[in-house]
């Protein structure tokens, strides 16, 4: 049962995640409706319940939270921290006064060689290195380790 909730947290939930923001934010009467019909199909084959179990009880056993709260939470994160609009909640920060996690490279590294870095010039013949390979085996207990050492 939990690899089944690990699937439906991975695929389920980020497939309907996927353009919240637009759709999910304010919803239409049609798709408030529709969303948890398509979520009750996937707790009832999650838990193995009776069709006639509600879906509420369905959540609380999973303990998965309704799926139009989940998108609203989706949207509203979206909106504030992607996109920069201001939030409909009152007392909430605006966006410029919210820090935003950096993401990628400050600097390009291939301009920034640090000394420990590999060289790609050729040294020339050394026979002052030592090798080691290894046969990456895998065995039913794990991965193994044999290695040659010259």
């Amino acid at each position: 049962m939990e690899n089944r909730r690990i699937l439906y947290k991975t695929v389920f939930e980020r497939m309907l995640a996927y353009g919240s923001s637009v759709r999910c934010l304010h919803p239409s009467v049609s798709m408030a409706r529709k969303i948890p019909t398509i979520q009750r199909s996937f707790l009832l084959n999650i838990s193995g319940a009776y069709s006639t179990t509600a879906t509420a009880t369905s959540q609380v056993i999973l303990g998965i939270a309704p799926i139009h709260l989940q998108l609203q939470q989706e949207s509203r994160f979206i909106n504030i921290c992607r996109l920069n609009q201001p939030s409909s909640i009152e007392d909430f920060p605006h966006p410029d006064q919210i820090e935003v996690k950096v993401s990628g490279w400050v600097f390009q590294p291939s301009k920034h060689l640090k000394k420990s870095q590999i060289s790609l010039e050729d040294g020339g013949n050394s026979k002052n290195f030592n090798n080691i390979y290894s046969d990456g085996s895998k065995t039913e207990f794990g991965a193994g380790l044999c290695f040659l050492y010259l």
